[in-house]
């Protein structure tokens, strides 16, 4: 129950901000075994625009993405994440396009 709702809640987070996840069966058999990993995930545009940045994201990615969850020893091991080559490309959008809300800021 606790692997099948993990696996949900990931797809559904990193969904929102990362391409590239591959399909539910990879992600419920990493949970599993314990052992995730993702490679070569593109960063969506959508997420950084939510931040309301006056940047624009030409290109961003991340080489990996792992989880680690020790499910034999949950309660004395922690669950571990391991973000490795993160590239991301940023150009400043006009000023004339840019909120005044966050000009202000």
């Amino acid at each position: 129950m606790a692997k099948s709702f993990l696996s949900w809640v990931l797809m559904e987070c990193l969904g929102a901000y990362l391409g590239g996840l591959g399909g539910e069966e990879h992600v419920r058999r990493g949970i599993q075994s314990g052992n995730l990993e993702f490679k070569k995930l593109r960063l969506k545009q959508s997420a950084i625009d939510e931040l309301g940045l006056p940047v624009e994201i030409s290109h961003g990615c991340l080489q990996s993405l792992r989880f680690t969850v020790p499910w034999s020893a949950l309660g004395s091991k922690p669950l571990k994440i391991s973000i490795d080559g993160v590239l991301l490309q940023a150009a400043s959008i006009s000023v004339m396009s840019t909120s005044k809300e966050i000009l202000r800021a």
